[in-house]
């Protein structure tokens, strides 16, 4: 008859420091170690009744084994019944420890910093998926302690070696949080224009800290600060993205105003010349009651105008490759050597040219070139082609500015659009002239100043921008 097995010694905690334990959790884990320590008393007492029985059938035997085969088996089932219970509490215990040990790690990672805070590049879908794969990274270089080195035997001679290594290890993880919480700030604060300034920040705080942890023989590891660069950069670069976004935004907004206004024009003027048409019709049919000949076929030229008229304008409205395309300068603005090629659909183009000029530019803009073409969009794209290499906003490619004079706009504009009826190459800016000739002569104003800019008593800062308008 086989003797109870003792007890499997129970595991240790693997080394997570009660530190890190919430109350809820080391109660926990203490009443299960009770739970286990009552069923070991438990099949101790069970096994030793067993042993003495067992004893005694061997010395006793005959009919008294028969009288005790039901207690027998009685403390048979419940010393399995025991061991079973040890079983399933000690794999509960288990699984508690490995719960434990997570939450050690888990308090490890928060305590260095916060990584799931927000972050400006997590809205972007083309660099959320990077930032996600970097703060893993970041993360597991805190798990496994590569983001700071500490020496084992650190300089600490008053303490015990378990205290040694209790110091050493929550002073890397103070080192981590500084470092972190300097990292994130010049983050936060980082722009195109200071980033290297930004990272360079970084790298002088991972000096400053390393030093401070001379007596453990510490530093905060290069790798370490390289992922902190990689995010300052990560974010840099998601900030472009989204001031590049905006700005697309608000072209395509201008763009649409200025489309919508444009067909606003032709409608206006549509329904103008059907008024005129049926105007002029009652006026012929007046003439038909009379008889007048002469007048009836004035008339009749008159209707056949107006009727040209409209389907010109239905023309310009179905085909929205149509439009005036036009060069223009800004002398006192930009200089000699700019101009912006563009085009509009507009009824009036010299509306859109003086838009243009009413709000961020001191003076107005000078039109060298303005002609109406069935495929405006087509020959703005090849000019635009033909001084690619001029172009002033190589990022926004809707900023029409080129560094050319209006001569050698001309030039290419005779042989993607044929002959000019009109080509003005000498910019007039005379209110760039005169300011200059007032600017000589010591006078802060004209004699005869521009009405037009007292017209409302109100400035224009909230007029749309020329630069950046769109057509």
């Amino acid at each position: 008859m086989t003797i109870a097995s003792q007890p499997e010694p129970r595991p240790e905690l693997g080394g997570i420091d009660s530190f890190f334990l919430t109350g809820k959790a080391k109660a926990l884990l203490g009443w299960q170690e009770n739970q286990i320590n009552l069923l070991e008393k438990r099949i101790d007492a069970g096994s030793r009744a067993y042993a003495a029985m067992d004893s005694w059938v061997k010395a006793h035997g005959g009919p008294e084994i028969v009288e005790n085969e039901e207690a027998l088996a009685k403390s048979r089932q419940d010393l399995a019944n025991a061991r079973r219970a040890v079983t399933n509490a000690r794999k509960e215990v288990d699984v508690a420890r490995d719960e434990l040990v997570q939450f050690h790690v888990d308090i490890k990672i928060d305590s260095a910093g916060d990584f799931d805070r927000a972050h400006p590049a997590q809205d972007t879908i083309a660099l959320s998926g990077e930032l996600r794969d970097l703060r893993t990274e970041i993360k597991a270089a805190v798990k496994e302690g590569d983001a700071v080195t500490i020496a084992g035997e650190a300089d600490t001679r008053n303490l015990t070696p378990a205290k040694r290594r209790r110091a050493a290890t929550r002073m890397a993880t103070l080192a981590v949080r500084a470092f972190n919480a300097e990292a994130d700030a010049a983050i936060a604060s980082a722009t195109a224009n200071n980033e290297d300034a930004s990272a360079q920040k970084i790298a002088r705080s991972a000096d400053a800290i390393g030093k401070l942890l001379d007596a453990f023989d510490g530093e905060i590891s290069t790798s370490y600060v390289e992922l902190k660069v990689r995010e300052l950069r990560l974010a840099v670069r998601h900030a472009k993205a989204k001031a590049f976004e905006r700005e697309l935004e608000k072209e395509r907004r201008a763009e649409l105003r200025e489309q919508a206004k444009a067909e606003r024009e032709l409608e206006a003027e549509r329904d103008r010349l059907r008024k005129e048409l049926s105007h002029y019709e009652n006026i012929r049919r007046a003439m038909q009651d009379k008889g007048d000949d002469e007048g009836i076929a004035r008339m009749e030229a008159k209707l056949a105008e107006i009727q040209h008229g409209i389907e010109d304008v239905d023309q310009r409205a179905a085909n929205i490759r149509a439009g005036y395309v036009y060069v223009i300068s800004n002398l006192g603005a930009f200089g000699e050597r700019m101009v912006k090629i563009g085009l509009t659909r507009r009824l009036d183009p010299m509306d859109r040219v003086r838009e243009l000029g009413d709000a961020s530019v001191p003076f107005g803009f000078d039109v060298h070139a303005l002609f109406f073409a069935d495929d405006a969009v087509g020959v703005e794209a090849e000019l635009h082609r033909r001084f690619a290499a001029r172009r002033v906003n190589r990022v926004n490619l809707r900023r029409e500015f080129f560094y050319a004079t209006p001569a050698e706009v001309r030039e290419e504009l005779a042989a993607v659009a044929g002959d000019l009826i009109e080509f003005r190459e000498a910019p007039e800016a005379d209110q760039f002239r005169e300011s200059q000739l007032l600017a000589d002569q010591g006078r802060t104003e004209s004699d005869h100043p521009d009405s037009s800019a007292f017209s409302d008593g109100f400035g224009d800062d909230d007029l749309e921008p020329a630069v950046g308008a769109a057509r």
